[in-house]
């Protein structure tokens, strides 16, 4: 019996509930909340069985495969299967390849002038189509110190005194009276005529008429008749064929070759070289001296110092 003062109780084999009046202990149809009571977790319906496919009934029924296999014996030689024969691959032709569409080119107008066309004979005629560019020394037209410059140079400043010094191409073709400066080349070409002028260049062609007077640090080439009335100064002189100059003043270089007519006094402190067809009139300073069979010199010979 529970003690006077409990007002309920629940029975601890089944968990009934009792309640308590007048001392004693009556029961009620629901259980008592059991706190230590397992909860069981709520039954989920039985998903659906699937149920085997019945099989067709115009095909039999397939035989189990045995999963070992009956050994081969010795005796008997085990069948060989054909060898199947592989499928013939079907060669597909590439696909053309797609033209390419020819892009419209603009027009021009009608003043247009296509360049003309570079010739043999219009290479011949121009000194800087054969023009080699690569790394040369300059001299200085003040201090004739001499460095050495790039060859995409256009112009250059003297490292000893200061000097501006110019790297400007010119090719004369008319008549030409102002004086040239310039560490770069001179070409006169056989329309081109300077007089009263003096040229200071690296290279100097003439094709044309000069009388003026010549300070190169390069060649002087010379291949018409002329008559030079100023002082000429170059490293070397070369007269080639079929020409026929005048020195009125005299010649300094330190090589000369002549293979035409020459005419002035000639000091040359390397190598005087005279081709076959070489006439020389006048006297001549020289270094060395080399002489090939049928070149005349006509004048005073005086060798080494």
């Amino acid at each position: 019996m529970e003690p006077p003062l409990a007002v309920s109780t629940y029975c601890r084999k089944c968990s009934s509930h009792f309640k308590i009046e007048n001392g004693q202990a009556v029961s009620t149809s629901k259980k008592a909340y059991d706190p230590f009571a397992q909860r069981s977790s709520p039954e989920k319906p039985d998903a659906p069985k699937e149920q085997p496919e019945p099989a067709p009934k115009n095909n039999p029924p397939a035989k189990p495969v045995s999963e070992k296999k009956p050994s081969a014996s010795p005796s008997q030689p085990t069948q060989q299967k054909p060898a199947e024969k592989p499928a013939e691959i079907k060669k597909v032709a590439p696909p053309a390849p797609e033209t390419p569409q020819e892009e419209e080119k603009p027009t021009r107008p009608s003043y247009f002038k296509p360049p003309a066309e570079i010739t043999p004979e219009t290479k011949k005629s121009s000194l800087f189509s054969r023009k080699q560019k690569e790394a040369r020394q300059i001299r200085c037209f003040d201090c004739r110190a001499e460095h050495t410059i790039s060859p995409s140079s256009t112009s250059a400043l003297c490292p000893k005194c200061g000097t501006y010094i110019s790297l400007k191409d010119y090719e004369i073709n008319e008549r030409w009276n102002r004086r040239i400066q310039t560490r770069g080349d001179v070409f006169i070409q056989k329309k081109g005529i300077v007089s009263g002028t003096t040229i200071q260049c690296h290279h100097l062609t003439l094709e044309g008429d000069f009388t003026g007077g010549v300070e190169c640090s390069g060649d002087l080439i010379i291949r018409r008749n002329g008559k030079i009335m100023g002082k000429v100064v170059c490293r070397k002189l070369i007269i080639e064929k079929r020409a026929n100059v005048e020195f009125l003043n005299s010649v300094e270089c330190e090589d000369c070759t002549v293979d035409g007519l020459i005419s002035g006094n000639i000091h040359c402190s390397g190598l005087l070289s005279l081709k076959k067809k070489a006439i020389l009139t006048g006297n001549i300073k020289i270094g060395r001296l080399a002489i090939a069979e049928g070149a005349q010199h006509h004048g005073q010979i005086q060798m080494g110092g």
